[in-house]
Formats: C-alpha cells, sequence, structure tokens
C-alpha cells in the first residue's frame, strides 16, 4: 500500500474500465469520491472497494450543482479524474476544482478521453501511475 496521496475525485462511474480505475487508485493510497449517474452501481462500487483496500470512499449521484458545489470546497482532493468519453458535463468539475488546486500549489486532472487512452496491461498501467507520480514529487 502506499502513502496516502489526498482524495481522488473519479467522475463517470458507470462502466467496468472506470471502476477498474477507481480501484487502481485506491491501491495507490487515495481516498476516494465516486460520481455518477446511477446511485446502486455507485454504493455497489464504494462497498467493494473500501472492503479491499480499507480506504474512505464517498459515492455522490450525479444531480448536476449540488455534487459540483460539495468537491469544489474540499481541500483534501488532489486529483480529478474525467472518466467519461464523449461527455462535456465533466469540464464542471475541472471549473470547480482548479481554483483549489492552484491556491494549495497541488492538484492535477486526467481527462480521459475515450476507452482506446484507457491502458489494459497492468504493466503499462503502473509504469503510467509511477511516472506521473515522479513527474508530480518533482513538480514541488
Amino acid at each position: 500500500m502506499f502513502r496516502h496521496r489526498g482524495t481522488a475525485v473519479i467522475v463517470g462511474i458507470s462502466s467496468r474500465e472506470s471502476v477498474a480505475y477507481a480501484r487502481r487508485m485506491a491501491d495507490r493510497g487515495y481516498d476516494l469520491i465516486l460520481i455518477g449517474p446511477d446511485r446502486e452501481r455507485l454504493q455497489t462500487a464504494a462497498r467493494r472497494i473500501t472492503d479491499s483496500c480499507g480506504c474512505s470512499v464517498e459515492a455522490l449521484a450525479e444531480d448536476g450543482e449540488t455534487v459540483t458545489s460539495i468537491v469544489a470546497g474540499d481541500a483534501s482532493i488532489t486529483l480529478l479524474v474525467n472518466y467519461a468519453p464523449g461527455a462535456l458535463r465533466p469540464w464542471r468539475f475541472s471549473e470547480a476544482l482548479m481554483p483549489g488546486f492552484l491556491a494549495r500549489g497541488v492538484g492535477a486532472v486526467v481527462e480521459v478521453t475515450g476507452k482506446a487512452q484507457c491502458p489494459r496491461d497492468d504493466a503499462l498501467w503502473t509504469s503510467f501511475l509511477v511516472q506521473w507520480e515522479a513527474d508530480q514529487v518533482s513538480a514541488h
């Protein structure tokens, strides 16, 4: 288990790939806020991830401005993953979180724009995360 890295907000939890992405972030030491359209799927994913890693996982059904305002005020958030291929709505979360990231001098946004860009190979995925984490450390 990696050291705690803050909280990752993952927008677009609606597929197995997005849940696997969330689980990887939890395994890397992030607490999670999962946001998606299906409340039941979110709660199931949150329960499974919590059971497997013991991290804090909050599930929020996307309902517009309420969820955006909740995450905008959370200073523990250090990573936003917009996992919503082809959707424009996740940009609201980028707009809500970027001012806090800039003010605190920490934070990153990952835009997943299509399934073809999601590594399916565990070694490739681990390589990406290790490089990303190294870039985060060297930036500070």
